[in-house]
Order: structure tokens, then sequence, then C-alpha cells
């Protein structure tokens, strides 16, 4: 379930906003779409749809593992795209050379895609 949040004297946060947001809320599973609506993630998932995404991350750490192509990212990674919103997908595969392009501190945050 995704319920959408609302910050009336808040409407919109700058990227950095939102890192210190989630920072500060870290038992909130938080996601901005592209308009800069805010929603929150309501967990856990049930026993079917747990299975089925440990299925498909075990599926693309093995891949990964036997290319050493990129770095699995599983549900607690969050990053930002290119149309300004900030997802946290149930399972990420990012390419070595993208990895590599990142620094520490953009490893230890939530990196632009």
């Amino acid at each position: 379930m995704v319920l959408p949040l609302n910050i009336p004297a808040h409407p919109y946060f700058t990227d950095e906003e939102l890192v210190a947001f989630c920072m500060a809320n870290p038992d909130l599973n938080v996601e901005r779409d592209e308009h800069g609506q805010l929603h929150i993630t309501i967990t856990p998932t049930f026993l079917l749809g747990s299975s089925d995404n440990s299925e498909l991350l075990a599926e693309i750490a093995l891949w990964n593992s036997k290319f050493k192509a990129g770095k699995v990212i599983e549900s607690n990674g969050a990053f930002f795209l290119n149309d300004k919103s900030m997802r946290v997908p149930d399972v990420a595969w990012i390419h070595i050379n993208r990895w590599n392009a990142l620094s520490t501190a953009e490893k230890k945050s939530f990196p632009h895609f």
C-alpha cells in the first residue's frame, strides 16, 4: 500500500531536504514521484509477495555473481532519477562503471542516476 504524504507548509522538497527528511524518519519508507509528490510505502508485504521479491533478488544476485558486471541493490536502497523522482525499488542493478563513478559520499546517500 502506498499513501500520499502532503505537507502544506512545504509542498516540495529539494533533493537535499528529502534526504534529510528520510534520515530524520528512518522508520518510514519514502519515495517521491516525478511530480514531487511524496509517498509513504506501508510494509510489510504478504508472504507471497515477499517470496517473489526474494526470488527476484536471488536470481539477479546469482547472475551478477557469475558475470561480476555490477552491484545488486536490495529494497532499502534509494536513488534519484532524471525525472526528479526518488525511488526505492524491490531490487535494482547498477552497472559496475556507474557504481565505480560514484563517490564514497554518494554511495552513503541517495545518488542521482
